[in-house]
């Protein structure tokens, strides 16, 4: 009988920990590795580039939806250029909800390498780019081969959004 206390208060103190590092990540300068944090605020504000090459060899960045404005770490993709970030859920997505706010909205922030970017989200609904990107997935993040099912990825392209709309600087 012991041990199953022991083991109840092992799991009540590791679930307390946990809901007090997610509280505290939400008024945190970006996520705190796989918590949502708070706005996007340091690092220089600029104006997306219309040229992403640069994010080919990049794994995740942080990005801050506008409407709520918390972040989160995610995966980034390039394709000819452009820039897309997936948002995986597995037809189910009980804790992931941005992908529904980006559809509304699409004002984002992205922060690369500490420079922040203004960028709107644009789903893509081109089947062959997301195939094509799907690939690039798994691919890029060593993923079990599987057929690409709309319903479980999204891709989001970034485009290039004024830093001044955003109100900050």
């Amino acid at each position: 009988m012991k041990w199953i206390r022991r083991v109840a208060l092992l799991v009540a103190l590791l679930a307390g920990g946990f809901a007090i590092v997610a509280s505290a990540a939400r008024f945190m300068d970006g996520p705190l590795g796989p918590f949502p944090g708070g706005p996007l605020e340091a690092g220089p504000l600029s104006s997306a580039d219309s040229d992403w090459s640069f994010t080919a060899g990049i794994q995740e960045v942080e990005l801050q939806l506008l409407t709520p404005s918390r972040s989160r770490t995610t995966w980034i993709l390039e394709d000819a250029g452009s820039a897309y970030i997936p948002c995986g859920f597995l037809k189910k997505p009980l804790f992931k909800q941005w992908h529904r706010d980006a559809m509304k909205d699409g004002g984002a922030i992205v922060r690369i390498a500490g420079r922040r970017y203004a960028v709107a989200l644009e789903r893509v609904t081109e089947i062959e780019l997301e195939a094509r990107l799907f690939e690039a997935m798994r691919g890029k993040y060593e993923l079990p081969a599987a057929p690409h099912d709309r319903d479980d990825v999204w891709f989001f392209r970034l485009t290039p959004r004024s830093s001044e709309s955003e109100g900050t600087s």
